[in-house]
């Protein structure tokens, strides 16, 4: 509620006295300090440029006030990673106080400080120890010897004579600041250094029990500052993520040991946790807690900013098509719409980041710590000839960790000279950088490559073989090609989280041969945790069989855009996607297909089809339903971590935000999916989304199973019409054969069937047309 009160503030100073005046510089102070506690960096740099500027302007450039905002200014810039221009601004506040009082002057001390930490962040250690330890010396002059102030120096301090290989010098440092803490105890974000910190020492001297236990405990702290971060899951994700450094440290300390379940542990402890949490969350009332009064008003304010969205949306999609050499005027009033449609979403996604930050039953149920699963409970719900590949992709090397009901074994992955080559890589560890071009590069990716249906499958095969050597440890293969192995369970991570293993090219002589072609079923999840938090979901009853399916939405006309008009750059993708649906006739087959196969068995079907497709007849029929299943457009959106991302259904009625024909990944978290087996995503790109390392991907399958779905077939990307309609047919039938039991029914071998039939087709030999579609959760 600050925030509201200091932007409420802020308004009245810039119409009273403008945006450069020195009360208007006190008010964009206060916004600026908030903001950088709250780690909102950029959000602090844009207030912190305003504050500086006014100060400037309103007491000139060497005033006391525009020093200390130019301080600021450092520190929100080394809080963004741009520790060299941090340097620069804070070189300048240490020149000008040196001059000024003397370099003795307590007044130094926090200037020489900002000026350290982006050394620091620059890892100049040699330069840093000096400067930090007349710093330190400063403050001790004041201080007591063991006075918490001094954490922050001494820590940083330890570090820079850890990086110099005097490892028992920064331990002794350390220990000093351990006594600090047995008389007042630090904040956790300190403890969190000076335990990550004392545990490298302890390793480097050779006391690795000691340092695992100590960087374990550094790992609590993180997860503690994690649940008190502001904003919603994107953001804790984020928060999480600035500090994964320590739990790759955990993995490979784990890997040398050769400790087989702690590595597993550890590499659990480092996925999916704002997903865990969104499980958590389930049927929970957010407003909880909140007097009526605030209540009402947040709804309020919620629903004005969807109706604010809606219209804005459409304003934009009703421009006219501007012609080759359109005037100015006209370009002008386009590139207006588009900063309009973007502030009104920034606007909404904020008010969902603030609701989550402000509601006590979410900050309540996201400190409950999430227990991690261990290599025993999951070897304990694997069947016979069931195999996890659980990886780890690091910043310089991963891990694969290879579970069977009876053993476990680990592998380092790395690239042999050959595969390297192929892939365009050096020889040596595979890490998330290779895996990132291997697999994104615009150019060479092969995703990119798979996903468009004019590439040749040669184009993509190579690499593909390469993966296949990279990723899967020589055993497994022999066990995987054999039929050994009868199903497969891919726990990926980083960039891995959007390849379809499927693809995987195990022969390459004449024509490539995937691993789908003599391969066992294949099933995703995020984690091992949230893989046993989806089987551990109450099963419905058998003799409740309900479906509901979705198809051949009627959307509005198309609004054409010259191809020569480049004013649409300023709207993102998903916005053009809103403003250029086209109808995709064989849905309604499709739909009509899995009503069908479905009824066979016992099935009661709600089938909506054209203008009744809509938002309000997903709330009022999807509930209770043991599969669901959606056939039309979808699109993901990379920022917000996919909020914006939709289902395309039709449009409902006039006005109303929440039936404007796009099922949002807000909205499908709102679903109440209890009890459904299977949501079936028919769309393209319901598997695709923002890739976040140790959160997978912000794709909108994440909602359905967050909304109470066991399962999930969902996307990677563009699903062909008439080639996704056969292969969602296909697996419907390859269910029916089951039977009413849905614990009989085997979704990841239905899956592996129907993939293998539309493969024989002549038409759609290549993945494109057969890999895009993948189950995540249990099989």
């Amino acid at each position: 509620m600050a925030e509201a009160k200091y932007r409420a503030a802020l308004q009245l100073r810039i119409a009273r006295h403008g945006l450069t005046h020195i009360d208007t510089a006190t008010v964009l102070d206060s916004i600026v300090r908030l903001y950088a506690a709250q780690g909102r960096w950029q959000e602090a740099e844009t207030f912190c440029r305003y504050e500086l500027a006014a100060y400037e302007k309103s007491a000139g450039k060497d005033h006391i006030e525009t020093t200390k905002a130019t301080l600021r200014m450092a520190n929100v810039l080394t809080g963004l990673g741009r520790a060299s221009e941090a340097e620069v601004l804070a070189r300048q506040v240490v020149d000008r106080l040196t001059k000024e009082f003397g370099a003795d002057n307590s007044n130094l001390t926090q200037p020489r400080h900002e000026l350290c930490k982006a050394l620091f962040q620059q890892e100049k250690f040699a330069e840093l120890e000096p400067l930090l330890r007349q710093n330190i010396a400063a403050q001790e002059k004041s201080l007591a010897p063991n006075s918490a102030n001094l954490v922050a120096g001494i820590t940083m301090l330890s570090y820079a004579v850890l990086n110099q290989g005097r490892s028992q010098e920064a331990l002794d440092l350390l220990n000093r600041l351990a006594e600090v803490h047995e008389r007042s105890p630090l904040s956790p974000q300190s403890l969190e250094n000076l335990l990550g910190t004392r545990a490298a020492a302890l390793w480097m001297l050779g006391q690795k029990e000691a340092a695992v236990a100590e960087l374990a405990r550094s790992q609590d702290q993180t997860e503690l500052l994690q649940t008190f971060s502001p904003g919603a899951e994107r953001e804790r994700a984020e928060m999480f993520l600035s500090r994964s450094t320590g739990y790759e440290l955990a993995i490979d300390w784990q890997a040398q040991l050769k400790n087989i379940p702690q590595l597993f542990a550890a590499m659990e402890r480092a996925k999916a946790r704002t997903f865990l949490d969104e499980l958590k969350l389930k049927n929970i009332d957010l407003l909880a807690g909140i007097s009526p009064q605030d209540r009402q008003l947040l709804t309020q304010q919620e629903e004005k900013l969807r109706r604010e969205l809606t219209a804005v949306e459409t304003r934009f999609n009703e421009l006219p098509e501007l012609p080759p050499i359109a005037p100015a005027a006209e370009m002008q009033k386009r590139k207006d719409a588009a900063a309009e449609v973007l502030a009104a979403r920034d606007a909404l996604y904020q008010h969902f980041a603030r609701l989550r930050s402000a509601s006590p039953v979410y900050r309540e149920l996201i400190q409950s710590k999430t227990g991690n699963v261990t290599l025993e409970q999951v070897q304990g719900r694997l069947g016979e000839g069931e195999l996890l590949l659980s990886y780890s992709v690091g910043e310089n090397q991963s891990y694969v960790v290879c579970v069977r009901k009876d053993s476990a074994q680990f592998h380092r992955l790395e690239l042999d000279e050959a595969t390297a080559k192929t892939l365009g890589a050096r020889a040596g560890d595979l890490n998330d950088e290779t895996l990132v071009t291997t697999l994104l590069d615009k150019t060479a990716g092969v995703l990119g490559m798979i996903s468009n249906p004019k590439r040749k499958s040669e184009d993509a095969s190579g690499k593909l073989a390469a993966l296949w050597t990279a990723l899967i440890p020589a055993a497994e293969k022999a066990q995987i090609t054999s039929g050994e192995v009868k199903r497969l369970v891919i726990i990926p991570d980083g960039a891995l989280a959007l390849l379809p293993f499927e693809t995987l090219v195990v022969e390459n002589d004449t024509k490539p041969q995937y691993l789908l072609d003599v391969g066992p079923p294949i099933a995703y999840a995020p984690s091992a945790a949230v893989l046993l938090n989806l089987v551990d979901r109450p099963v419905v009853s058998a003799t409740d069989l309900k479906l509901f399916t979705l198809g051949d939405p009627t959307y509005a006309p198309p609004v054409a855009a010259d191809p020569l008009d480049r004013t649409l750059a300023a709207v993102r993708t998903i916005d053009r996607f809103r403003a250029g649906l086209s109808r995709l006739p064989f849905t309604a087959q499709e739909s009509s297909w899995v009503r069908q196969h479905l009824e066979k068995i016992g099935f009661s079907t709600v089938r909506v089809t054209e203008a009744k497709a809509t938002e309000a007849a997903i709330r009022q029929h999807a509930p209770g339903k043991q599969i669901i299943h959606f056939a039309c457009h979808g699109m993901a959106d990379q920022s917000y971590g996919n909020f914006f991302g939709s289902l395309a259904i039709a449009p409902g009625r006039a006005g109303d935000s929440r039936d404007d024909g796009f099922l949002s990944m807000a909205e499908i978290y709102d679903l109440d999916l209890t009890g459904c087996e299977l949501a079936i995503l028919s769309a393209c790109e319901t598997n695709y989304g923002p890739q976040q390392k140790g959160e997978g991907v912000w794709a909108l399958s994440r909602g359905f199973l967050v909304a109470g779905s066991r399962r999930v077939v969902a996307s990677n990307w563009v699903v062909d019409d008439r080639a996704g309609a056969t292969l969602i047919s296909l697996f419907a039938g390859h269910l029916a054969l089951a039977g009413k039991d849905s614990t009989a029914r085997d979704y990841a071998t239905a899956l592996h069937k129907a993939k293998k039939e539309v493969r024989k087709d002549e038409r759609w030999q290549q993945p494109f047309y057969w890999s895009s579609l993948v189950l995540v959760g249990p099989k």
